[in-house]
């Protein structure tokens, strides 16, 4: 991911003016640690080295709705996010009158606080003890998180779903040649 980034970024200058928006995951941006899902170096920690003050992670959380999800077949469907806990951020946040928010990132989230942690498949527990002030420059919150009316996204699952069939049928036929 770093390497990929760092490419763009010291290839094509001119488009970015030395700039640049990465959305990605936040587990992945944060320059801390990959923690809850397998330890390894975030691309936040890359980045974090090579721009230092320059590069600033930011945290995007939805207070309540729900998600998409997929299975190991690409066939997506919706869940509901739980409830945010009293003592969490997202908790915090749902109490603002205002349907998004920016919050920046100062001294006072200097502590462990709860945050929603999901990726791409549905588990039991989504909220985990965090240090935010460590990980991110801001949070971008969003009260209610709601779903896109495009059918761009299913385009793009249908094409996954062709070419899983595709991987399977070029397994069989090599299964057959050896």
């Amino acid at each position: 991911m770093f390497v990929n980034t760092n490419f763009l970024l010291d290839h094509f200058p001119s488009f970015s003016k030395n700039q640049a928006i990465i959305y990605a995951h936040s587990v992945h941006v944060n320059p801390v640690s990959t923690y809850p899902v397998v330890h390894c170096e975030p691309f936040g920690k890359y980045m974090k080295g090579k721009y230092a003050d320059d590069y600033l992670p930011l945290l995007l959380l939805t207070g309540n709705g729900s998600m998409a999800i997929y299975d190991q077949e690409f066939n997506r469907r919706r869940e509901e996010l739980q409830r945010p806990p009293a003592e969490s951020i997202e908790s915090i946040l749902n109490q603002i009158e205002s349907d998004v928010l920016y919050v920046p990132m100062t001294s006072y989230f200097d502590t462990i606080i709860l945050s929603r942690f999901q990726g791409d498949r549905k588990t039991p527990r989504e909220f985990y003890p965090y240090n935010l002030y460590q990980r991110y420059g801001g949070i971008f919150f969003i009260k209610n998180s709601f779903e896109p009316n495009d059918n761009k996204a299913e385009i793009v699952l249908m094409r996954n779903k062709q070419r899983l069939k595709i991987l399977e049928d070029i397994k069989k036929r090599l299964k057959i040649i050896s």
